[in-house]
């Protein structure tokens, strides 16, 4: 996952919303790739956030020995 081409993609898509040029169905359409793109990146970011405790208990342990 490319999480700051997420991010860059999410800001294309608010910025369409409070645009007020689209359709309806384009901002429902642009508001449905949004929730995906959140929920997409949200999961990837507590996978690393959950990387990252383990490697940091991992060198606290080794400091510890």
């Amino acid at each position: 996952m490319d999480i700051e081409k997420n991010l860059q993609r999410l800001e294309e898509l608010v910025h369409g919303l409070e645009s007020g040029e689209l359709t309806l169905d384009d901002s429902l359409k642009n508001f449905e790739e949004g929730v995906k793109l959140y929920t997409d990146s949200k999961g990837y970011l507590e996978k690393v956030e959950k990387k990252v405790l383990e490697l940091t208990d991992k060198l606290e342990e080794k400091e510890i020995e």
